[in-house]
């Protein structure tokens, strides 16, 4: 058996000394750990926050109808114009000509 002498004792506060400086470490190791998982949990709530952001799959449907009836629309719009168009150069070829008739009597 070990005799209480200051050397023990010494010898057991040394070794209470290191476990409290490990201690103190680990502990300090930890909440820099704690700190970092803290960062990338409010990393990933920011990435739920964009997400979700995000248009869906039903907003882009609703989006492209209505490009899609907007795209119809102007379709039709070039093709009346078109037709329109069409038929003014033909009623003026239609015109020119019966002026040359007149023309020549």
């Amino acid at each position: 058996m070990s005799e209480l002498t200051k050397e023990y004792f010494d010898q057991k506060f040394d070794e209470l000394d290191e476990k409290f400086v490990a201690k103190e470490y680990f502990d300090q190791r930890f909440g820099e750990f704690n700190e970092k998982f803290d960062k990338i949990d409010q990393k990933f709530i920011d990435l739920d926050q964009k997400i979700s952001e995000l248009p869906s799959k039903q907003d882009y449907n609703v989006l492209k109808s209505v490009v899609d009836n907007i795209n119809e629309k102007i379709t039709r719009f070039d093709k009346r114009s078109d037709e329109d168009v069409r038929a003014a150069y033909k009623d003026i070829e239609g015109l020119k000509n019966r002026v040359a008739v007149l023309e020549e009597k």
